[in-house]
C-alpha cells in the first residue's frame, strides 16, 4: 500500500489578521525590556538541550551568548555554559571589540581556528586557562534585530598546546541554524507572555 503525503490546509482567520500589527508592536516592546539579567529566564529546558547537544556535537567546551545593553555600549555576557571561567553572566566587552563585536557589528557569521594566533586573541583575558583554542560566533535575531551574539569555543590547557581539530564550513551552517532556532524560541516564548496563552516557565 503506496502513503500519499497530503498538505495541510487551514483557513486564516480575518480577525486574527487585524491583531497582527498589534502582536508586533508588543513583541517588540518585549524584546526591548530583555537583559542579560533577565534572558536566562527565558531559556527552557528545550533550549539548553538544543545549546548543550550542540557543543556536544561540535566537540566545544563552552557556549556564551551575549547581549547588547540598552546604551547600546557594551555586549554583556547573559547566559553561560562550560568552562568559561573568565567570562561569567554579567561580563561585559564593548560592543565593536574582539571577535563578537565584528559578528555584531556585520551581523554574520565567523570562524576562527588558531585562535590563539588571531588579531582578536586578548592576552589580558585570553592568556589564563581554558584557553580558547577555536571559536564560532553568529549573530542571534530576536524580532527585528540582532540583539546577541551566540559564541561556541573549543579551549586547551595552555597557550602552547596543540590546537583541537578546527571548526568547518558544516560547523558554520550548524551554528547559524542554532542561532536562528534559538532566536525563534525565544520569540515564541515572549508572544505566549504578552498574549497570556502561556506562563513564562513553561
Amino acid at each position: 500500500m503506496t502513503f500519499t503525503p497530503e498538505r495541510l490546509a487551514l483557513l486564516a482567520d480575518p480577525r486574527l489578521a487585524e491583531i497582527e500589527p498589534l502582536l508586533a508592536e508588543r513583541l517588540e516592546a518585549a524584546c526591548r525590556k530583555l537583559t542579560a539579567g533577565n534572558f536566562g529566564s527565558l531559556v527552557d529546558c528545550l533550549m539548553e538541550r538544543m545549546m548543550k547537544d550542540a557543543m556536544v556535537f561540535l566537540g566545544a567546551q563552552v557556549l556564551i551568548i551575549s547581549m547588547l545593553d540598552a546604551p547600546k555600549e557594551y555586549l554583556v555576557a547573559a547566559y553561560v555554559i562550560g568552562a568559561a571561567r573568565k567570562t561569567k553572566v554579567g561580563t561585559r566587552r564593548r560592543v565593536y571589540d574582539g571577535l563578537r563585536g565584528l559578528v555584531f557589528a556585520n551581523e554574520q557569521t565567523f570562524c576562527q581556528n588558531d585562535f590563539t594566533r588571531s588579531p582578536f586573541f586578548d592576552p589580558s583575558v585570553d592568556a589564563e586557562p581554558p584557553i580558547p583554542a577555536n571559536v564560532l560566533a553568529a549573530p542571534l535575531g530576536i524580532g527585528s534585530e540582532v540583539r546577541c551574539v551566540l559564541t561556541i569555543i573549543k579551549t586547551k590547557a595552555a597557550t602552547d598546546a596543540p590546537d583541537p581539530i578546527g571548526f568547518g564550513p558544516d560547523d558554520v551552517a550548524r551554528i547559524d541554524l542554532l542561532a536562528a532556532t534559538l532566536g525563534c524560541l525565544i520569540e515564541y516564548r515572549l508572544l505566549g507572555m504578552i498574549t497570556g496563552l502561556h506562563a513564562a516557565g513553561h
